[in-house]
């Protein structure tokens, strides 16, 4: 399964071309297209039941899978509300051992989490670990909710929520990549697109990350107001540490939804990269395979191997024979400055208020 996984990963970014997949990708890229849309019709219709939770919701998603940056941007919320109201992050947990049990559990009480990571998942352990607010990991973001309030919180961070329509939420933050923000117009596993660019219209504000100039943020705006009418935020990804690796000669390897963008970022740092490993998004990197990674970039004289924080965390065990460098970032405003600041207080006006 991991191979196939690997597989389907590698002709979806286009490093393989196997032309006999084509018309079978696209059989299933229509029949999830159609399942999409019959599932939001039902929603819509109300034929399908929504819960409403006695507190603020906000939902922080995509209509593409990976590398719009939700995991920065919850960061980056947290950094700017959490003084100020009581949040708490409901999130899926996608592949960790939670998930699996079908239950939900509190991994943070905004002090760090002592689980394992392959225990509560990558992106929950990182947030756990670079937030200072409660955390509840679980498929049933409705019960995580109902645990949350029972602990009076005030506003709650519904991680990858755009697809969760059985919660109501009050606020919709929906991200996009402003270098692809359609998801290369077709559906998985044909394309990127998890959701129709039309639900664009539920958006109260759209965020487009790795935004390069305001050029490219007015034409992106453009194409936007297609779909939605909503605020647009532009952002961009920096690094917090680039004095440790600007100019190096590295490896790279990373486990994305679009690991062109971590690319990117790299050759931007001025770094020589001299061999890569791409994973499909939440893989674990397995310690043989790093291993001979790891040899293979020093006997070719790179002086590091960089990875993300999400790949990162998954390395506690790991020893090697190069120093592996964990490149942390976090997401900076480069357009619609006004817009950001005036989200970030409606949120805090109707959190304190208890609605919207």
């Amino acid at each position: 399964l991991k191979n196939l996984r690997r597989y389907i990963f590698r002709v979806i970014q286009r490093e393989k071309k196997p032309f006999f997949l084509i018309p079978f990708f696209f059989l299933i890229s229509t029949f999830f297209s159609l399942g999409v849309r019959l599932r939001h019709l039902a929603y819509d219709k109300g034929l399908c039941r929504v819960y409403k939770l006695p507190t603020f919701v906000v939902s922080i998603g995509n209509i593409a899978s990976g590398g719009t940056g939700k995991t920065p941007l919850i960061q980056k919320l947290v950094k700017h509300l959490d003084p100020k109201i009581r949040l708490a992050i409901l999130t899926r947990g996608f592949l960790s051992k939670i998930e699996a049990s079908g239950r939900v559990e509190k991994i943070s009480d905004g002090k760090g989490c002592a689980l394992p990571v392959q225990y509560c998942g990558d992106e929950p352990y990182l947030l756990a670990n670079t937030t200072s607010v409660p955390i509840w990991v679980g498929k049933n973001r409705i019960e995580s909710g109902y645990k949350a309030i029972a602990e009076k919180m005030q506003c709650l961070l519904l991680d990858d929520g755009m697809q969760y329509r059985s919660l109501a939420r009050n606020l919709e933050i929906i991200m996009i990549d402003a270098k692809d923000p359609f998801g290369q117009k077709k559906f998985l596993p044909s394309g990127l697109l998890r959701d129709t660019p039309s639900q664009l219209r539920r958006a109260d504000w759209i965020i487009a990350n790795h935004v390069d100039s305001v050029c490219q943020y007015e034409e992106l705006r453009k194409k936007i107001s297609l779909y939605s009418l909503a605020p647009v935020i532009g952002m961009k990804v920096v690094v917090c540490n680039p004095q440790e690796v600007t100019g190096k000669k590295v490896g790279i390897f990373c486990a994305l939804g679009r690991p062109e963008r971590f690319l990117q970022t790299v050759r931007e740092l001025g770094c020589n990269i001299i061999d890569h490993v791409f994973l499909p998004d939440h893989m674990p990197f397995g310690l043989n395979e790093l291993n001979l990674f790891a040899k293979r970039c020093k006997d070719k004289a790179a002086e590091m191997i960089l990875c993300t924080e999400k790949d990162w965390v998954k390395l506690s065990s790991f020893g090697c024979c190069i120093p592996v460098i964990a490149l942390r970032v976090e997401l900076e405003v480069v357009a619609g400055h006004a817009i950001w600041q005036e989200m970030l207080d409606k949120i805090e006006i109707f959190s304190n208020k208890g609605r919207r």
